[in-house]
C-alpha cells in the first residue's frame, strides 16, 4: 500500500495563509480537474467562534479559497447543515463566512438542508444502507474537509471523519447510538480529497462543544481521512486505535493508521497531552449507546415475533388469502389490525 502524507505546519507570527499554503504544498500542492466544482466543508456545529475551539476558522478557508482559485474552478460551494445550535445560514452569518461570498464571485454558501436532495443506495454500508446526499455534493468533483483539532466525548476525537458527518442534511441525532458506523459509511461514499484539520485553537475536555479551548497554532493536512485523523489523535496524545471511528474507518478498508509519511514539523515536537473526560464516564456513554443499540434490535424481534404469533393464530384464514390476493396488500392490513387491536 503506498503511503499517505500528512503534513504538519506550525503557525509563526499568525500567518495563517502562509501556514494554510505550506501545509498543502507539502502534500505536493492541489490539482482540480477540469471544470471544477468544488465543495468546502468546514466544522460549523454551534454558533461559538474558532478561538473557542469549536469551529472552523473563516481565515482558513479564506485561504484555501485563494490557493483553489489559482487553478480557476468553476464553482467553490462551502456547504453546511443544521445542527442543534442552529441553521447552516444562521452560522454562516455569525461566524463570518458571508463576506466570503461578497470577496469571491464563484463562491456560494449552501444550506443543505434546502438542496435538492437525493436518495442513493449502499448495500455495502453497515447502517448507512440508503443515504441522503444533496445534489450540490453530487454534483461537485473535487472535496475538501476542513475540520477542528477536538475532542469528542463520545469517539474520543473529532476531526476529519466526523466532518463528514455534517454533509447529512435533516436531523441526525437519531444516528448517535450507531455514531462510529455511520461515520464510516458516510465516508466510504463522501471520500475527500483534500484534509485540513484547523489546530489554531483546539478544544480540550468534554468536545466537541462544551470543552475548553487550548491553543496549539498548528494546521495539519493531508489526502486521506483516516491518516489525516490517526496524527491529529497522536498529537493529542491518544491512542489512535482508542478512537472507534477511526478503527472502524480503518476496517472498512477507508485507510491505514500505519502507511503515513510525516512531513513538516517533527511530530514529537509537536504533541500535547489533551485533557479528556474520566475514563469511566467515556465507557458509560459507549455502553449506553450500545444498550440503546440492543433496545431497538430487541424491538424489532418484538415485532417480528408479534408479527409471527398473530400469523399462526390466523393461519387458515390468512393462507387462503395469500392464495387470492397480493402479499404487499395482506400485509397492510395484518399491520392495521395490529395497530387497531
Amino acid at each position: 500500500m503506498r503511503s499517505s502524507i500528512v503534513s504538519i505546519v506550525k503557525l509563526h507570527e499568525g500567518d495563517i495563509r502562509n501556514a494554510v499554503v505550506k501545509a498543502i504544498d507539502f502534500l505536493g500542492g492541489v490539482e482540480l480537474p477540469p471544470s471544477c466544482n468544488v465543495v468546502v466543508k468546514p466544522n460549523l456545529c454551534t454558533f461559538m467562534g474558532p478561538e473557542s475551539g469549536a469551529t472552523t476558522d473563516v481565515r482558513i478557508v479564506e485561504a484555501l479559497i485563494e490557493i483553489l482559485n489559482d487553478q480557476n474552478p468553476e464553482n467553490i460551494f462551502v456547504v453546511e447543515s443544521r445542527s442543534f445550535s442552529g441553521t447552516a445560514p444562521e452560522k454562516f452569518k455569525r461566524l463570518g463566512y458571508t463576506r466570503l461570498e461578497e470577496k469571491f464571485d464563484n463562491v456560494k454558501l449552501v444550506n443543505l438542508d434546502k438542496d435538492r436532495i437525493y436518495k442513493v443506495r449502499f448495500p455495502e454500508n453497515e447502517y448507512l444502507k440508503d443515504v441522503k446526499l444533496p445534489e450540490t455534493i453530487l454534483k461537485s468533483n473535487y472535496f475538501v474537509s476542513v475540520a477542528k483539532l477536538k475532542t469528542s466525548v463520545q469517539q474520543r476525537i473529532t476531526c476529519v471523519l466526523k466532518n463528514q458527518f455534517g454533509c447529512i442534511p435533516g436531523s441526525k441525532g437519531h444516528h448517535h447510538p450507531r455514531l462510529s458506523q455511520a461515520i464510516a459509511d458516510i465516508n466510504y461514499v463522501l471520500k475527500p480529497d483534500l484534509c485540513i484539520i484547523d489546530g489554531i485553537y483546539a478544544m480540550q475536555g468534554s468536545g466537541p462543544i462544551d470543552g475548553n479551548p487550548k491553543r496549539m497554532d498548528l494546521i495539519i493536512a493531508g489526502t486521506n481521512p483516516v491518516a489525516t485523523d490517526t496524527v491529529a489523535a497522536r498529537v493529542m496524545r491518544f491512542n489512535p486505535k482508542s478512537v472507534p471511528h477511526l478503527k472502524k474507518a480503518t476496517k472498512r478498508g477507508l485507510g491505514s493508521m500505519n502507511d503515513i509519511e510525516l512531513v513538516g514539523e517533527d511530530l514529537e515536537d509537536v504533541k500535547s497531552s489533551f485533557e479528556f473526560i474520566p475514563s469511566r464516564a467515556f465507557l458509560a456513554l459507549r455502553i449506553g449507546d450500545y444498550i440503546k443499540r440492543m433496545a431497538d434490535r430487541m424491538y424489532k424481534v418484538g415485532e417480528f415475533t408479534y408479527l409471527a404469533g398473530f400469523f399462526l393464530s390466523n393461519i387458515k384464514e390468512i393462507w387462503a388469502e395469500l392464495r387470492s390476493r397480493p402479499f404487499s396488500e395482506i400485509r397492510r392490513e395484518i399491520r392495521e389490525r395490529m395497530a387497531g387491536g
